[in-house]
């Protein structure tokens, strides 16, 4: 079960092993049809949260993530879009705050090749999350983020959108 494997990602053999990576990839490609957001967000908060958590496994779930988030706008799916667009807010709230840096990093660099339209919904919906955001320790530098990502386009070009 979705459960059962949350638990097991809590211990460190997932990450000696391809497991998280298997999971990931096998989940993301089921969602929405037969992974739920609740399914994909419970192994991915697990793993999250453990303190070994590394770069590489966060450059992966962003990677991954971002990847079926535009092949969904492709097909038209804007609530499964929508979707894992707030599990990748979420799981700035979840990994350890050293992570940060990198994993907005990696968001920006993966959302800098959406088109504008997209772009524009990534920024309004970035914004609700941050402006809900209880986590003070957290908001100044996701704010800061958030600001930076205004002033920017797809493509690398600066200005408002």
């Amino acid at each position: 079960s979705v459960r059962a494997a949350a638990v097991a990602i809590a211990t460190p053999e997932w990450d000696s092993g391809p497991y998280f990576s298997a999971y990931l990839a096998a989940s993301l490609e089921r969602f929405p049809k037969s992974f739920s957001l609740r399914d994909v967000a419970d192994v991915v908060g697990a793993y999250l949260h453990r303190t070994v958590c590394e770069g590489p496994a966060l450059r992966q779930f962003i990677g991954a993530a971002v990847g079926r988030l535009a092949q969904l706008e492709a097909d038209g799916d804007s609530q499964g879009a929508t979707q894992l667009r707030h599990l990748l807010f979420e799981s700035l709230g979840a990994a350890d705050f050293q992570h940060l840096p990198l994993m907005m990093e990696q968001m920006e660099a993966s959302w800098m090749e959406v088109s504008s339209a997209s772009w524009a919904t990534v920024l309004r919906e970035l914004f609700q999350w941050v402006s809900h955001l209880d986590d003070y320790a957290r908001k100044p530098q996701i704010l800061r983020w958030y600001q930076h990502l205004a002033a920017q386009k797809p493509g690398g070009e600066r200005g408002r959108v």
